[in-house]
């Protein structure tokens, strides 16, 4: 399978650099809201949670699960693929 190279590549290092400045300033404008919403959940709640707050908090544990799993095989791919 062939990999797609984006036109920005070609764009030059302003270019490169913009866009993952651009990508970076979102992700952690997305990452802050997410993060105090559901922080905020967890106070209000109190130490019993109800069934909503247990399905949220459970949904936080496999996305984070999901998440590590996926970050552990990109870094295993493009391990594989340096050594190539």
């Amino acid at each position: 399978m062939r990999q797609r190279i984006p036109r920005s590549f070609f764009a030059g290092p302003l270019a490169q650099w913009s866009e993952l400045a651009l990508k970076t300033s979102e992700m952690l404008t997305a990452s802050a809201q997410v993060i105090g919403h559901r922080t905020g959940r967890m106070i209000t709640c109190g130490p019993v949670p109800n069934s909503e707050d247990q399905l949220e908090f459970t949904l936080m544990g496999q996305e984070k699960i999901e998440a590590a799993a996926e970050a552990a095989a990109a870094m295993a791919f493009h391990a594989v693929e340096a050594q190539l």
